[in-house]
């Protein structure tokens, strides 16, 4: 080979050995450049991220935009009517079909009406409307498969949607808005709504209403590339959490910050302490968290319906050094090849390959270090981690606090044995059943049972498992064992003090009941004596000893009835039966039946109706008389001359009847100023001295004003002192005018001969009903218990059992059961009449639903009487 060559392949030799060292430390210097400029890598990323979650977040307030503004064209367009019940629920219902996003939509009108879809918690579609059909109740339907109205499925009471602060608020903005964050009733889960109001000719139309959750943004979150450590949240401009990346439970969310800077004090609250200082965009700012760096970047948001949040995002370089690994190792084989063929420079590689496997100790050593940090912060913990290997059915870890928590060691926590052994026995097949069947789903699981310690005391586990696996199959499963033996504890007290609260509440009914049956019915020999002693000829001195008698007993009865109405009323037991009724002819009956009282002390009594007054009213028209009339009796009681008045008028707005107000006036005694606030409390009396000379419970009123709470309504009062005083009622109106002229007849017959058979174990009651009735023209036969009216049921055919309830051997309830329960029809078909002292609500629905087709209460009263057996027998009549 001649010299030429040799030169050239020199040179050549040279030359690629260069280009290779040059290759080899250009390869290396990319490293280490790349090692320098991760801290600028990350905070661009950071920068990145939160433009992409704030994309994420404009794309989900979008949906309820779009079909908020495609339903608001429509209707503009009249492809859709504004007054189309029907078809107006079914495309709001459509739109969670299209947008699972949205989870209710409803558009309510400048009339009151509104219809709607709501998602229930389960996932049920219902529709919800509140209109005239419904009588302006919130009405929910279930939904038909071919999307018509279902079955109603409940009603929440009267709804104006014009008086909701939604409703409010953008009719004042008079532009689309966004609501403030509010809670989803049924599961409590944040939502915000999208509220769009409709105008023609410069008149409010409607406002539609289109509700998203807000969990939802929160799982755009936790899908971002954030690391291990690094965190992403939204906050609103009062610093409420909306979103987070971290496990922030679904109740503390539109929160504080608070459970935020619980789960990450540090970098949270570093983060917040920066932000409060800017008002403005927060890029690439550095914070150092113990041997971390994170770079932050804080992002405005604003939309122009109202919202201001703030996108935060904090990225640590800790958590992006694998890949520069990556690329240092591709950089040391390529400098080992180098070194291999330019061996002048082989020294040069070699420094360069020690400092650089220098440097990957330093970060193995880092760490080695983080690692046990990280199970020094576990063992630290009430929590108590352990690991389970599966391919050496052994456990790997059980942290040391095992020993706090059962006594047991940690070397003797070994195979399957060591933990299901040791589960309470009435709790392990159970417990072990469960995880088996979780674990071979592949699914993580939590559950609660109770383990025995080393001293043999029981403690209550709640075991938090996660799936280990490796190349799609579970290998492992990874836990906490976390002691819950307080809140078990609180729970069993918390059902404890329940049970005890409900045994209160029976024990006082069942008192209730007695005291009523006990009272009653020694009255009812009083009043049915008197009602003898009436009808018999008798001196007037004798006569006048006879009507206080009755009015003793009457007002005795009116206490009763009170004690019993307000514990009734305090209890929650007293539902408002609503109806038709006649509002002038109510006022007309009730004048008419207290003018006697009031002429007696020579009082005027009279009630002047307006002429804008409904005829038909719906509400309960039973209860409303017992405010008028405990209203009306209490100015009779307190007046001594002058007059009585009751003023009834309806209050319009926009030409609309919207409430109606009644006026009770009296000329009286007065009531003084610093009684006027005590006045509707119960048991208080204006005069309660040993002296005063009217008599009263002092529950009346207080009576009275929980009832018109009940009805929406208000009283108030005002008077003086020895001049009178005006009680004021004002009462929601809510039309009737659905009764019939058949509806508004009282059923009047001549009374019949009827045969009655008389259930009554006490003996002077027994004479007594006996003669009242039989003076009527009854057939009355008597049997003093169940067992004899079986006997006397079973020889002879009657019209009407007048049942007493409480008997010794067998009482009304069973007899009653067991003659409707007879094969012989003419039997189980007689009429029975519950006649009773216990009037509580829970008997006479019994007496109700056992067969019993009325119920009577004692002290008799004939008119009554009379009035329940004509009643029943002319149903028998028609009927037939």
């Amino acid at each position: 080979m001649s010299y030429k060559y040799k030169k050239i392949r020199f040179i050549s030799t040279v030359l690629a050995s260069l280009s290779f060292i040059a290759l080899s430390l250009s390869a290396l210097s990319f490293f280490n450049s790349n090692n320098r400029a991760i801290d600028q890598t990350v905070a661009i990323l950071a920068h990145e991220i939160s433009g992409s979650i704030i994309k994420r977040v404009d794309n989900y307030l979008g949906v309820p935009t779009r079909a908020v503004f495609e339903l608001k064209k429509l209707i503009e367009l009249k492809h859709i009517d504004l007054q189309d019940r029907q078809s107006m629920m079914r495309w709001l219902a459509s739109q969670s079909k299209i947008h699972p996003e949205i989870i209710g939509m409803i558009i309510s009108t400048k009339n009151g009406d509104l219809w709607g879809s709501n998602i229930l918690p389960d996932g049920q579609q219902v529709y919800l409307a509140s209109d005239s059909v419904t009588k302006n109740h919130l009405t929910v339907y279930q939904v038909n498969q071919d999307e018509t109205l279902g079955k109603k499925m409940y009603d929440s009471g009267s709804y104006d949607p014009r008086l909701r602060p939604w409703f409010l608020a953008v009719s004042k903005a008079k532009k689309p808005i966004w609501s403030p964050i509010f809670r989803q009733k049924e599961t409590g889960i944040p939502v915000i709504a999208l509220l769009v109001p409709m105008y023609k000719d410069n008149q409010l139309q409607a406002v539609i209403n289109s509700t998203i959750t807000l969990p939802e943004l929160s799982k755009f979150l936790k899908t971002s590339n954030l690391g291990q450590k690094g965190i992403s949240y939204i906050a609103d401009h009062d610093h409420k959490l909306i979103a987070s990346s971290l496990p922030v439970p679904v109740a503390d969310l539109a929160g504080p910050m608070k459970t935020l800077e619980k789960l990450r004090p540090s970098l949270v609250g570093s983060i917040e302490s920066t932000l409060s200082e800017s008002h403005e965009n927060v890029d690439k700012k550095n914070i150092v968290v113990g041997d971390d760096l994170f770079f932050v970047n804080s992002v405005l948001y604003s939309n122009q319906y109202g919202l201001n949040w703030r996108v935060t995002t904090a990225l640590t370089t800790n958590d992006f050094l694998p890949p520069i690994l990556k690329k240092e190792a591709f950089s040391r084989k390529f400098a080992l090849i180098g070194a291999v063929l330019s061996f002048i420079m082989v020294i040069a590689s070699i420094r360069i390959l020690l400092k650089e496997i220098s440097y990957r100790r330093q970060i193995e050593n880092n760490l080695k270090k983080n690692k046990e940090q990280y199970r020094q912060l576990l063992e630290s913990t009430n929590f108590t981690p352990w690991e389970f290997d599966f391919t050496k059915q052994h456990f790997d870890y059980v942290a040391p606090q095992i020993v706090d928590l059962l006594g047991y060691s940690q070397d003797s926590w070994t195979d399957l044995n060591s933990w299901s052994d040791r589960i309470h026995p009435d709790d392990r097949e159970a417990a072990v059943a469960y995880c088996l069947a979780q674990t071979a789903k592949g699914e993580n699981h939590d559950f609660e049972y109770r383990m025995i310690t080393v001293d043999g005391r029981t403690v209550w586990i709640r075991d938090v498992v996660a799936m280990v696996k490796k190349k799609k199959r579970v290998s492992g499963l990874r836990g906490f064992f976390v002691d819950i033996s307080a809140q078990k504890k609180m729970e069993n007290d918390l059902v404890l003090s329940k049970e005890s609260a409900e045994s209160a509440s029976k024990a006082k009914s069942d008192f209730l009941a007695t005291m009523s049956h006990e009272i009653r019915t020694p009255m009812n020999v009083i009043q049915g004596s008197v009602e003898l002693l009436s009808r018999k000829g008798m001196p007037d001195e004798h006569l006048k000893l006879v009507e206080n008698i009755s009015y003793g007993t009457s007002s005795l009865l009116n206490i009763l009835d009170d004690i019993l109405d307000l514990s009734k009323i305090e209890d929650q037991k007293v539902a408002l039966v609503n109806a038709d009724y006649v509002l002038p002819e109510l006022l007309k009956h009730l004048i008419d039946s207290m003018r006697p009282n009031a002429e007696k002390k020579g009082l005027d009594l009279h009630c002047h109706i307006d002429a804008n007054l409904p005829n038909y009213v719906y509400g309960d028209q039973t209860r409303f008389r017992q405010v008028l009339w405990n209203l009306v009796s209490n100015a009779i009681k307190f007046t001594d001359e002058g007059e009585i008045k009751i003023q009834a008028r309806g209050i319009a707005h926009e030409g609309e009847i919207k409430q109606l107000e009644f006026l009770v006036i009296d000329t009286g005694i007065g009531i003084p100023q610093d009684s006027l606030s005590a006045i509707f409390d119960p048991f208080v009396q204006v005069d309660a001295s040993t002296t005063r000379s009217r008599q009263g419970t002092g529950l009346g009123l207080s009576i009275c004003k929980k009832i018109i709470n009940l009805m929406g309504g208000t009283i108030t009062v005002k008077s003086t002192l020895g001049k009178g005083t005006v009680f004021k009622l004002l009462i929601p109106f809510k039309s009737g005018g659905r009764l019939t002229k058949d509806d508004n007849e009282e059923i009047i017959l001549d009374p019949q001969p009827l045969s009655l058979l008389l259930v009554e174990d006490e003996p002077i009651s027994q004479m007594v009903i006996e003669s009242l009735l039989s003076e009527e023209g009854y057939q009355v036969k008597v049997a003093s218990s169940g067992k004899e009216a079986l006997e006397k049921i079973a020889v002879h055919e009657f019209d009407v059992i007048l049942m007493d309830l409480r008997m010794p051997e067998m009482d009304g309830f069973a007899t009653s059961k067991l003659i409707r329960q007879s094969p012989d029809k003419r039997i189980a078909e007689t009429k029975i009449v519950a006649f009773t002292g216990d009037v509580m609500k829970e008997t006479v629905q019994k007496c109700l639903d056992i067969g019993m087709d009325s119920v009577v209460a004692k002290p008799i009263n004939i008119f009554e009487i009379n009035r329940v057996l004509i009643s029943l027998t002319a149903e028998e009549s028609t009927s037939s």
